[in-house]
């Protein structure tokens, strides 16, 4: 009898031990992803708000650097520079204007193996009117389209700042504030989006 329970007390006590090690396992794990998850942004410079490596609300996490990154283009007749990555059939496009002092537009561009447009995020920094491109305060709006759901939804977060872009070192990459929720305009370029 006493036999029979020391094994009983030797097996609940194994028991006991291997859960406490698959949880201990399980907390380890969790601390992984949360420090990955963690990881600081990549930005290409302290002028631009490119990142190469971000995780912004509403958008997604991406490290580009593991997608093929494909010759850059300069497009229009104002300076706009267009970095396109491509991994796994997707694409995203990373479209960046610099138009003096009081304007700085930014565009992540998500596009699936389908050729739809998948989300969009837009970053400016604008004043009130071109006229007045010199004048405070400056605007900094955040906007991210998500075309993954029906209906397409939209959150925005507008910030206001006392320097001009060019003065701001590093560059914002994202607006703070709350988010406003609503629902998405069709993509902009509906013939791309079909």
């Amino acid at each position: 009898m006493r036999t029979k329970l020391n094994i009983s007390i030797f097996q609940n006590g194994l028991l006991l031990l291997a859960l406490s090690i698959f949880l201990l396992s399980s907390c380890g794990n969790k601390s992984q992803s949360a420090d990955a998850a963690a990881q600081p942004e990549v930005r290409i410079s302290e002028t631009s708000a490119i990142l190469t490596k971000f995780n912004f609300e509403h958008f997604g996490s991406y490290d580009l650097s593991t997608w093929k990154l494909m010759p850059k283009v300069h497009q229009g007749d104002v300076v706009l520079e267009v970095t396109t990555y491509t991994k796994d059939g997707s694409k995203m496009d990373v479209k960046e204007s610099d138009m003096g002092e009081g304007m700085y537009f930014l565009t992540y561009e998500l596009t699936g193996p389908d050729g739809k447009v998948l989300k969009t995020r837009d970053l400016s920094l604008t004043t009130e009117s071109d006229a007045e491109s010199e004048k405070l305060p400056v605007t900094i709006t955040e906007t991210v389209r998500d075309y993954t759901v029906n209906p397409p939804k939209q959150f925005e977060r507008i910030q206001k700042t006392g320097k001009l872009h060019r003065e701001l070192k590093p560059l914002p990459t994202a607006a703070t504030g709350a988010w406003v929720e609503s629902t998405a305009e069709a993509y902009f370029y509906p013939e791309d989006n079909n």
